[in-house]
This record gives C-alpha cells, sequence and structure tokens, in this order.
C-alpha cells in the first residue's frame, strides 16, 4: 500500500474480531428490510445477521452508520470520534 492509501475491507460479519481498522462504517439495514431484500434461495443467511446484530452490536462498534433501508435514500449517522 503506498502512503496515504485508503484500502477498503467488505464484509457483512467482520467487526467485533478484534481487526484494527482506522475507520469503520457500517452498512445498516433492519431485519425487516433485509427479509424483504434477500432472494429467497439465500434466506437461510438471515439468522446469522440477526443472532450477530443482537451478539456483536456492529452499529455501536462503528465510526459511522449508514442506514441502507432504502439503497436509494441513504442515511447517514455519525458516532465514535467524527462526534469529536
Amino acid at each position: 500500500m503506498p502512503p496515504g492509501g485508503v484500502l477498503l475491507v467488505p464484509g457483512p460479519l467482520l467487526q467485533g474480531l478484534g481487526l484494527a481498522f482506522d475507520v469503520v462504517v457500517r452498512l445498516r439495514m433492519r431485519p425487516a428490510a433485509r427479509r424483504r431484500r434477500t432472494p429467497e434461495d439465500r434466506a437461510w443467511e438471515l439468522p446469522a445477521f440477526d443472532r450477530y446484530d443482537a451478539e456483536v452490536d456492529p452499529a455501536a462498534l462503528a465510526d459511522a452508520v449508514v442506514l441502507s433501508d432504502h439503497p436509494d435514500r441513504p442515511a447517514l449517522m455519525l458516532g465514535g470520534r467524527f462526534l469529536t
């Protein structure tokens, strides 16, 4: 990585594993929206996301949270270092 470079690490279930990131932006979708948007053949994944949200609370660990229930109208919530 060159000096000043930016590395984006995508992964819906990475928080809470002890990985050291400089900034964490969480794309959050409420369970009802997640169920509506998940194709039927991938519905088996939904309990894992619900459990992850309940046990890890990734939004509380993030520096910023983007509410993405409606991808055409995302809402940004700032937290952590961005509030100071």
